[in-house]
């Protein structure tokens, strides 16, 4: 991979952009402040590598569109509907949901063209392997950070990551005043991205990558990150494309089965015996859970769920179109039926997000992400291509991940979608020409 990187680094240095575009959508934290205004890196580098596009562009697609291609402008046109549907739909009530439900219209528009200028480049393949590489290392450098700032946190008592980015978190006014949640002597680091629930996407990200790739230390990296970030939702996603992968081939299972052993009795003998770093990390992940078991509060997932037949019953627009990315919690749970009439943050309704465009817009979604996963896990079995493992892992951990918990870093998500629709049409070709990367 190293060499492949440097190979064409060196014969293009522009390319370098395309692999800092992946990493720095992982890494939101890292931008660059003027005059208490923020820009990311991920921001800017974006802006070069459009220009790049633009320039490099050829006059007709390197790939021919397929049923994929089509799926997902159509998935990007319901998304647009669903949030002018959504703007008319809270006039009524509150002009703060009226531009959340407008403030993902261009981001759609972007990497909707982002997708179509790539498919337009002589080095699309090139381009598309470095932003998969970049994405890989991203959530590995991301997952070290967390590492280190609960290290820290728990040996010195203060978060590196909150002292690091401080002018940061006083100038946009951070949620809680941190990024990383110091809360009764624990600590939920975020890496380098501002939520540490974001973990829980690129934890399982890495897991299912390094299962596919034999690379365990990788594996025991995103496995460890459950408790440096004590994210229920890296667990549960590493759980499931560990029993996937499983699945698939008897040897990985005897590996894994061996891995999760091998990790699970020194886990056991320091949470029981060490009063160190490891053992308060451990520690803290277990009081995390008991706490949320033991909570007696109302669960906004389940009223969320009790409400929503109601929804479907009384409120058939939005049900079937949506009302925009991040508002789908609202109209299902505001209804005549309802006791509650305030929305709340739709962060805590799980799946509600796939509803965001509504039962149109998710449908299009599974029918992409499901076209995409079946066709990149046929390679991924078949040939042996790192890339593809990147972008299996991906999609394979969106569809997991995202069936109980909402969208998580949405610019990785984006990337992963357009990559990965990219490699679909190369493979639908019949090319498999492989850049072991």
């Amino acid at each position: 991979m190293k060499n492949y990187i440097i190979d064409i680094t060196h014969n293009r240095p522009f390319n370098a952009f395309y692999l800092l575009l992946g990493l720095c959508s992982t890494t939101s934290l890292l931008s660059i402040g003027i005059l208490g205004i923020y820009i990311s890196l991920f921001s800017i580098v974006l802006i070069l590598v459009f220009i790049d596009l633009f320039i490099n562009q050829t006059s007709s697609s390197i790939y021919k569109n397929t049923h994929v291609d089509k799926i997902f402008y159509f998935w990007m046109l319901i998304s647009i509907a669903s949030s002018l549907f959504g703007f008319f739909y809270f006039s009524t009530d509150s002009f703060e949901w009226q531009l959340a439900a407008l403030s993902h219209i261009p981001k759609m528009i972007i990497y909707t063209l982002l997708f179509y200028l790539l498919k337009k480049q002589v080095n699309t393949t090139m381009y598309v392997r470095l932003i998969a590489v970049g994405i890989l290392w991203g959530a590995i450098l991301n997952l070290i950070w967390a590492l280190f700032d609960a290290a820290i946190y728990y040996s010195n008592g203060y978060s590196i990551t909150n002292e690091l980015f401080s002018g940061y978190i006083n100038a946009l006014d951070v949620r809680y005043g941190m990024i990383s949640l110091t809360i009764g002597g624990t600590i939920r680091s975020c890496g380098l991205n501002i939520d540490p629930a974001n973990i829980g996407f690129l934890a399982p990200l890495l897991a299912s990558y390094a299962l596919k790739s034999r690379k365990y230390y990788l594996f025991l990296l995103s496995f460890i990150s459950i408790f440096t970030s004590l994210s229920h939702t890296a667990f549960v996603g590493i759980l499931l494309v560990s029993i996937l992968s499983m699945l698939t081939n008897v040897k990985k299972f005897l590996v894994g089965l061996l891995l999760l052993c091998i990790i699970a009795v020194p886990i056991g003998f320091i949470s029981n015996n060490d009063n160190g770093v490891s053992a308060a990390m451990i520690n803290a992940f277990v009081e995390r859970t008991e706490a949320k078991e033991d909570s007696s509060s109302e669960s906004t997932r389940a009223n969320y769920i009790l409400n929503f037949p109601k929804a479907v019953m009384l409120q058939p627009s939005s049900f079937l179109i949506g009302t925009g990315y991040f508002t789908s919690s609202y109209p299902y749970v505001k209804n005549k039926l309802a006791s509650n009439y305030e929305p709340y943050d739709p962060e805590n309704t799980y799946i509600a997000t796939y509803f965001d465009c509504g039962m149109i817009g998710f449908i299009a979604f599974l029918l992409l992400y499901y076209s995409l996963f079946k066709k990149l896990r046929f390679k991924c079995l078949n040939y042996n291509d790192s890339h593809c493992y990147i972008l299996c892992a991906g999609i394979e951990s969106s569809l997991l991940v995202f069936l109980f918990y909402h969208y998580t870093i949405y610019s990785v998500i984006m990337l992963l979608t357009i990559i990965s629709i990219i490699e679909y049409d190369k493979i639908k070709i019949g090319n498999f020409n492989n850049y072991n990367v």
